[in-house]
């Protein structure tokens, strides 16, 4: 009996020690199984509040970015009047003194006035530029095109060439598209993402580049992200040597007649311009423009057409100012200084008062009444 009780006792402490056991192992689960909770709910607030801390350093970015962007546009209101003065001090006096002296010793321009008297860009058949041209075909396809356009401007209002009107800017009224674009360059900083309406489009210009001459300006349409490139000519005057806004556009204009595939579309351009006095009293171009494709440097050129360069040396011609500036890609944006191997052009540069009487409103018959001897 009394080994009986002992043993019952002994299993009563086993049993004990067992059910010790098992709350201290219960426990130490429980302990491991709150601390291993614990540390994934802390892990988890921990990435929560990185992807909060994320967040809100891509938010105040975002918005210090929108404040710069905002802080650096510059809104343009193309409806407000632009001053044209035919002072002294405007750069658009005509000199006609200047005018006759200049035209009596270069008698090539009495001579290319004349024969283009009553010619405008509607005129059958028009062919302005030549075969070739050497000592005895002297290079003044500029001189043709500015006497052309002022015929036609005076005729219909505008001298524009307009080839096509990009997608972006149809529906707009084109009297409206044009004179807004003519007055464009006068009101554009330069070191500002400019903001400007035409019609009812909202759009932005960019500079992109430019030189010594010209500005060159990405124009996006805001809605769509279409884009095209406009050049605006800094000296509406300057003419010969290849570098003029007429001899840009007329030499671009020819290139895509004769099929050259390694130039721009030239969508359009109004070679004629003149300077602006704005309120400040900055004197400011208006006008003298083109308006061509955005070219990207991945623009195929096909292998087997016609390039500029082969055509230029058919007619006479060669890039006088080819350098790494005056490609994209396979593509020349900058047709710039095209000049003769005979040098011929040197008997047609600096006629700025010829184009001053023009915008001085004198007609091509009234400069030849005036100016050319007979």
């Amino acid at each position: 009996m009394q080994l009986k009780n002992k043993i019952k006792e002994s299993n009563a402490r086993n049993q004990k020690w067992v059910e010790e056991q098992h709350k201290l192992k219960e426990q130490e689960y429980s302990d491991w199984w709150n601390k291993a909770l614990d540390e994934q709910e802390a892990k988890a607030a921990k990435e929560a509040q990185a992807v909060k801390d994320a967040q809100a350093a891509k938010a105040a970015q975002e918005a210090k970015i929108a404040a710069e962007k905002a802080a650096n546009e510059f809104q343009i209101d193309l409806n407000a009047p632009v001053t044209i003065n035919h002072d002294l001090f405007s750069g658009n006096y005509p000199n006609p003194t200047y005018l006759a002296k200049t035209i009596k010793q270069e008698p090539e321009t009495a001579k290319v006035l004349k024969e283009l008297e009553n010619t405008t860009f509607d005129t059958k058949d028009l062919k302005l530029i030549k075969d070739h041209y050497d000592k005895n075909n002297p290079y003044d396809l500029w001189l043709r095109y500015a006497i052309v356009a002022n015929n036609t401007a005076k005729q219909k209002g505008t001298g524009a060439i307009i080839n096509e009107i990009p997608n972006m800017f149809k529906g707009i009224e084109q009297k409206e598209l044009l004179q807004k674009l003519d007055n464009l360059p006068t009101l554009l900083e330069s070191k500002k993402i400019n903001k400007f309406k035409i019609g009812n489009n909202q759009y932005t210009a960019e500079l992109i580049g430019g030189g010594c001459i010209s500005d060159v300006y990405k124009i996006t349409k805001d809605a769509t992200g279409e884009q095209v490139c406009m050049k605006f000519a800094r000296q509406p005057y300057l003419t010969g040597r290849g570098q003029g806004i007429f001899d840009e556009v007329a030499i671009t204009q020819e290139a895509l007649k004769a099929g050259v595939v390694d130039v721009p579309k030239l969508y359009m351009a109004n070679p004629l311009g003149r300077y602006a006095t704005l309120d400040s009293g900055c004197i400011t171009n208006n006008g003298s423009w083109q308006m061509t494709e955005l070219i990207k440097p991945d623009r195929k050129v096909p292998e087997n057409g016609l390039k500029l360069l082969d055509w230029l040396k058919s007619k006479g011609l060669f890039h006088g100012d080819y350098n790494q500036g005056a490609t994209v890609g396979n593509t020349f944006v900058d047709l710039g200084g095209i000049i003769d191997a005979d040098s011929t052009f040197t008997k047609f540069s600096d006629l700025d008062a010829l184009l001053k009487a023009y915008q001085n409103g004198e007609t091509t018959t009234d400069i030849i009444k005036n100016y050319c001897q007979v």
